[in-house]
């Protein structure tokens, strides 16, 4: 199966596999259960998009296979969709059909439609990558790092930061505190997205937003650079915790 595709990808929409909801039945299906499965790019969420409150964003999860796709939605969950007019939707819905995945419909309009009709929406607020320790030590906020373990050897890390593997997230994540600031980061934008997403289903409601991804930047200089210059006692102090979830 191709990659997720990028904004780069953009064309006329193809047909849909699953029929097009009105935003009526969207919302119905919605307030029954279903899930929202948001189809856009991540780069839209890391440019300050806001997304449907209680949606999945799904971009890194097909490209991952199965078992990760089943990691984050639960297989007896029925699915809705909100698409992004990309290349490959319909391989990527025929795919979710092929794993035994119940798709009711897509948003007819997109998230254009929902924003249009005046329906909440969800902000995310995204701290660029080159002074986000003012903003975490201000607010003595908690810093989500969902990076592979080895990033953290190679690359270095904030000292004293606790790691949770990210495949134990979903037995683990009430050990992240829910009484201060959190924000998520990650190397990749694709997985920070979806992290952010998933936690907030989890019922974070102290979630402000993320640092932005790190994959238009030299990251073994920069991010280990980084970690070496940030001034951890002075953070501490102030009352400034990390937690990393890694893979």
């Amino acid at each position: 199966m191709g990659a997720i595709c990028s904004s780069s990808d953009v064309k006329q929409p193809e047909k849909p596999l699953v029929p097009p909801l009105s935003l009526e039945a969207f919302c119905q299906l919605k307030d029954n259960g279903a899930l929202i499965l948001d189809w856009r790019s991540y780069n839209t969420f890391h440019t300050g998009s806001g997304f449907i409150p209680g949606s999945l964003i799904l971009q890194s999860c097909l490209s991952h296979g199965k078992a990760w796709c089943e990691f984050f939605i639960p297989k007896n969950t029925p699915l809705i969709l909100v698409l992004g007019g990309y290349l490959n939707e319909n391989e990527h819905i025929q795919t979710l059909l092929e794993w035994g995945y119940t798709v009711q419909g897509s948003l007819n309009g997109g998230f254009e439609a929902w924003v249009s009709a005046g329906y909440p929406v969800h902000k995310i607020k995204v701290l660029p990558y080159n002074n986000f320790e003012s903003t975490v030590q201000a607010q003595k906020a908690k810093v989500v790092d969902v990076r592979h373990p080895d990033n953290w050897e190679e690359f270095g890390h904030i000292k004293d930061a606790q790691c949770i593997i990210r495949s134990e997230i979903l037995t683990r994540y009430n050990e992240i505190p829910r009484d201060q600031p959190l924000y998520v980061h990650c190397i990749s934008k694709q997985f920070t997205v979806t992290i952010y997403s998933f936690l907030l289903r989890m019922g974070f409601t102290n979630l402000v937003g993320f640092i932005q991804g790190v994959d238009d930047f030299n990251y073994e200089v920069e991010w280990a650079a980084k970690c070496e210059r940030i001034r951890i006692e002075e953070m501490m102090k102030n009352g400034g915790t990390i937690v990393v979830i890694a893979k």
